[in-house]
C-alpha cells in the first residue's frame, strides 16, 4: 500500500523554494492531477535535451518526487548536429543526473548520410527520439515518459500549422497525453519557465538553431507571433491555445467513431494487410474518410501515413465508384478494391519463403503467421467419415499424399482438380472467383507434396486426396492462424 506523503516535510520543502518557483510547481502538480498523468509511485523516464523547458521539467519533477513517491530516470539523445556544442549538452545532462543521483540513458544518433534535398531534419529527429524513448520505457519498465512541451510550443504549433496548410491532426496540436507520453509543463508559459530557472539558480543550455529563421517554426516564434500580438490581438496566444483544445476534442470524438466503425467492418486481416467490407464502407459518412484512413494506418503500423486532402478525396472516389482490381497508391501503402472488400496493404505484399511441414505434430510458420498441426488417425472399418468443419481444416487419405509437405504461395499457371468438380482449374482463377484481392493471391498459402498442390488453404482441396471407402488411414491437417488466436 502506498504511503501518504508527509505533509510537514512537503510544506518545509516548498517553503525553501522561491515564490515564483513554488507557483510553477503548483501549476505542474495541478496539471498532473487534473489530467491524471500520475497517481503516485510511478517510474518516470524524463527526456532532457539541456534546454530551458526540459531542464525546468526535470527540476520540477525532482521537487515533486518525494511528494508523489516517484522514481525518476533521465534520457538524452545526442544527434551530433552542432559538433562540440552537442557534446557539451550531453555532458551537462550527465551532470544533472549525477547531481540528482539517478540513472541516465544516453543515445547517440547521426543524420543519415543519404538524406536528400527533401529531407526533413526536425521530423527525422522527432521520430528518432520518440522511438528511443519508447524502446527504453518498454525495456526498463517505465510507466511514463515526460517531455518538456509547454504552452508556447502549442501556440507555435497551431500557428505553423495554419501557415503550412497542415491536416486536421496537426491542427489539433500537441496532445497533453499520448500513450505513456505526458507533458506536465503544458499549462506553463515560456517566461514563467525562465523565471523559475532563475529563481532556483539553475543554468541550462541554449540551442542556437532555435534562432535559425530558415525554419518556419522559428519564424513563427520570433517574427509572426510578435507581429500579431502587437498589431492585431495581444491575446492571440490564448485564442490559438483554445483553438487547439477545441479541435483536439472534436478530433478525439471523430477518431473514436472511426475506431468503432472499423471494428464492425473488418472482414479479414493478416501481416501487413487489412480488409474492410465494401458495402459498409460505401454506407459510411464520407466525412469520416480521413479518420478511417488514419486509424487503418495505425492498425497497419505505418509510422507516417500520407494523408493529404488529395489522398482522402481519391480514397472517397475509389470507395464510391471503384471497380474490382482498381488500386490507389498511399505513400508506400496500397489500397485495392475487390468484389466485396477494400484491402489496405502496408506495402506491396511479399510472399514468405516456403516451409517444410512435419508429417506429425506442429510446425510453426512464422512468416505466414500460422501454425500447422498434422495428425494421423486410423479409420475404423465401416465407420462414418466425419469431415472437419471450417475452411482451415483438411481431412484426407494419408496414402494419397507423398511427403515432403511444403507450405508456399501459388505460382502462375498451377492447377488443381477441386473436390467434387470435373476438370482442372487454375489456382489463381479459384482465388479470383473467391474475391481474394489480386495483391494477396501470390501469398495465399497452399500445401503441396511430390505430386503437386493438394490444398489451397481456406478454399479447395484436390480431388486426389479425398477420403474414400478404401481409405485406411486419415491425415488431419489444421491451420491455426495468428489472427484467429488473438
Amino acid at each position: 500500500m502506498k504511503q501518504k506523503p508527509n505533509r510537514k516535510r512537503r510544506d518545509a520543502r516548498r517553503r525553501s523554494v522561491a515564490p515564483a518557483a513554488d507557483g510553477l510547481l503548483n501549476r505542474v502538480a495541478e496539471t498532473i492531477e487534473r489530467y491524471q498523468m500520475l497517481s503516485g509511485g510511478e517510474r518516470v523516464l524524463v527526456a532532457v535535451s539541456g534546454g530551458p523547458d526540459s531542464v525546468a521539467l526535470w527540476r520540477a519533477l525532482l521537487f515533486l518526487t518525494e511528494q508523489m513517491s516517484l522514481t525518476l530516470a533521465m534520457v538524452h539523445v545526442n544527434y551530433h548536429l552542432r559538433g562540440r556544442e552537442s557534446d557539451a549538452d550531453e555532458r551537462f545532462c550527465r551532470k544533472l543526473a549525477r547531481d540528482a543521483g539517478v540513472q541516465i540513458y544516453v543515445r547517440s544518433r547521426r543524420r543519415p548520410c543519404r538524406a536528400g534535398k527533401s529531407f526533413n531534419l526536425q521530423d527525422w529527429a522527432r521520430r528518432v527520439r520518440y522511438g528511443i524513448f519508447e524502446s527504453i520505457a518498454r525495456k526498463e519498465n517505465f510507466d511514463r515518459i515526460a517531455v518538456g512541451h509547454q504552452y508556447d510550443d502549442q501556440v507555435e504549433t497551431i500557428a505553423a500549422g495554419l501557415l503550412g496548410g497542415r491536416d486536421s491532426f496537426a491542427m489539433a496540436g500537441i496532445p497533453r497525453m499520448r500513450g505513456r507520453v505526458m507533458r506536465p509543463l503544458f499549462d506553463c508559459r515560456r517566461t514563467e519557465i525562465q523565471d523559475f530557472l532563475e529563481r532556483i539558480s539553475q543554468p541550462c543550455r541554449e540551442d542556437k538553431s532555435n534562432r535559425d529563421l530558415s525554419y518556419l517554426r522559428n519564424r513563427v516564434r520570433h517574427e509572426i507571433l510578435p507581429a500579431l500580438r502587437e498589431r492585431y490581438n495581444p491575446h492571440i496566444d490564448a485564442v490559438l491555445f483554445r483553438w487547439a483544445e477545441l479541435v483536439a476534442e472534436q478530433t478525439s470524438f471523430l477518431q473514436q467513431t472511426a475506431v468503432r466503425w472499423l471494428k464492425r467492418s473488418i472482414v479479414g486481416w493478416g501481416s501487413g494487410w487489412l480488409s474492410l467490407d465494401l458495402k459498409r464502407l460505401r454506407r459510411c459518412d464520407r466525412r469520416l474518410d480521413f479518420y478511417i484512413l488514419h486509424q487503418t494506418a495505425v492498425r497497419l503500423g505505418l509510422s507516417k501515413p500520407v494523408l493529404g486532402e488529395k489522398t482522402v478525396r481519391r480514397f472517397g472516389q475509389l470507395v464510391k465508384v471503384g471497380r474490382a482490381g482498381q488500386k490507389l497508391a498511399w505513400g508506400k501503402a496500397i489500397i485495392e478494391v475487390s468484389r466485396a472488400a477494400m484491402t489496405f496493404h502496408a506495402a506491396k505484399p511479399v510472399c514468405p519463403p516456403p516451409v517444410e511441414i512435419k508429417k506429425k505434430g506442429t510446425t510453426r510458420a512464422d512468416g505466414w503467421d500460422m501454425r500447422i498441426i498434422c495428425r494421423r488417425k486410423a479409420r475404423q472399418k465401416n465407420a462414418d467419415i466425419r469431415l472437419p468443419r471450417g475452411a482451415w481444416r483438411l481431412c484426407s487419405d494419408a496414402a494419397s499424399i507423398f511427403p515432403p509437405l511444403i507450405l508456399r504461395g501459388p505460382r502462375p499457371g498451377e492447377r488443381i482438380r477441386p473436390l467434387g468438380m470435373t476438370g482442372r482449374r487454375k489456382v489463381f482463377d479459384i482465388l479470383s472467383e473467391a474475391a481474394v484481392p489480386s495483391l494477396l493471391r501470390p501469398r495465399t498459402p497452399v500445401l503441396e507434396d511430390r505430386r503437386g498442390i493438394f490444398w489451397v488453404i481456406g478454399h479447395h482441396q484436390d480431388d486426389r486426396v479425398k477420403v474414400t471407402e478404401r481409405t485406411r488411414e486419415l491425415l488431419l491437417i489444421e491451420i491455426k492462424h495468428a489472427g484467429q488466436e488473438q
